[in-house]
């Protein structure tokens, strides 16, 4: 009778941990399922900065390029009155001359 009994306990445990290691594994898979959805999210705003990144990235080359174009235009006219200032203080030293 001890020999049955003990075999009862035996498959009674048993039975008891293979439905809480079944319990146990649904409840894993939930938790890898959730976690699978948590990359997707993650990968999905990764792409959203990506994107936002090279929408800035292509601003900021246009700013550079329209500043690039406002420096070389400001250069151009700089040398230019540059030239023409030299030019009247030439004029304006031979006149002086002539006149003395």
């Amino acid at each position: 009778m001890n020999e049955e009994i003990f075999q009862d306990l035996k498959q009674f445990i048993e039975a008891t941990v293979s439905q809480s290691e079944q319990r146990m594994m649904g409840r894993m898979d939930g938790m890898d399922r959730r976690f699978d959805a948590i990359d997707q999210r993650f990968e999905s705003i990764e792409k959203r900065f990506e994107s936002i990144d090279k929408r800035f990235d292509d601003v900021i080359d246009g700013m550079n390029q329209q500043t690039e174009t406002i420096v070389d235009h400001i250069d151009r006219t700089s040398a230019t009155s540059n030239a023409r200032l030299n030019d009247h203080e030439e004029r304006i030293r031979r006149l002086e001359r002539h006149a003395a």
